[in-house]
């Protein structure tokens, strides 16, 4: 993901919206909940990762529920 792109999402982010990201490497994905410098925060299903920017792309919302 490019630089604009990220700072959108984390805006969008901060700002309470719902963004979901997919991690280009492993497929997984989940909601972004935080942003910190380069990377950015994941919750899959309760779980936090954190991804670097270069490594995931904006996803549509899930036909599921990540936080079960």
């Amino acid at each position: 993901m490019n630089r604009n792109k990220f700072e959108a999402i984390c805006q969008a982010v901060t700002a309470g919206e719902e963004k979901y990201l997919e991690n280009l490497e492993n497929g997984h994905a989940g909601k972004a909940v935080a942003c910190s410098g380069d990377t950015v925060e994941i919750d899959i299903f309760g779980k936090r990762e954190s991804w670097p920017l270069d490594r995931c792309e904006e996803v549509e919302k899930p036909h599921f529920d990540y936080h079960r």
